[in-house]
């Protein structure tokens, strides 16, 4: 009877194990393996002229989405798992503060990520393993819009403001990255 509890305690240990450790990493390489270039950030189509455009509308103070609603946006989608600080969980969650795609000029990346969540992504040498959802299906272009320009002048963050048009771009090219 106790060689029988004994290796039924040591399967229900090893099926934990396999579940909780082994299991998650096998679906993330796999993962990574079959989609290795939709998460390659560096192969982005940009439109230039809508960027240029957007860069004008910035300039003479027009389409900015309300700097109020974008944090809000921000503190009921994006806050509990990226803090309120913008720091994150280290090795859970990327800190958004200092981040480079938050302060590239070029907001494609950004929009995209928040359009149609990311996992498995190396920020700073750390690869965060755990997934941010897709808040394509939730949120407005707008919305989406007003979310990243808090995410891009908060904590010190200096990246190119975003408009509507441009996350309607991105959402209507369809899933990540090209």
């Amino acid at each position: 009877m106790g060689t029988v509890l004994r290796l039924s305690s040591m399967l229900c240990m090893m099926t934990t194990v396999f579940v909780g450790v082994a299991f998650p990493l096998i679906v993330t390489g796999i993962a990574r393996v079959l989609f290795a270039d939709a998460f390659d950030l560096s192969r982005i189509d940009v439109d230039r002229s809508l960027m240029a455009a957007t860069m004008a509308d910035a300039a003479a103070g027009a389409g900015h989405d309300d700097a109020a609603k974008g944090e809000a946006l921000f503190a009921a989608n994006c806050s509990a798992c990226h803090q309120a600080s913008g720091e994150g969980l280290p090795g859970a969650f990327p800190s958004l503060r200092g981040n480079d795609t938050v302060n590239r000029p070029d907001p494609t990346a950004q929009i995209l990520v928040v359009l149609y969540g990311l996992q498995g992504v190396r920020v700073g040498g750390v690869v965060y393993p755990t997934a941010m959802p897709a808040f394509g299906v939730t949120l407005s272009d707008a919305d989406v819009a007003g979310l990243i320009n808090h995410e891009r002048n908060a904590w010190g963050n200096h990246g190119a403001p975003v408009i509507a048009a441009m996350v309607n771009e991105q959402r209507a090219h369809g899933k990540m990255i090209r």
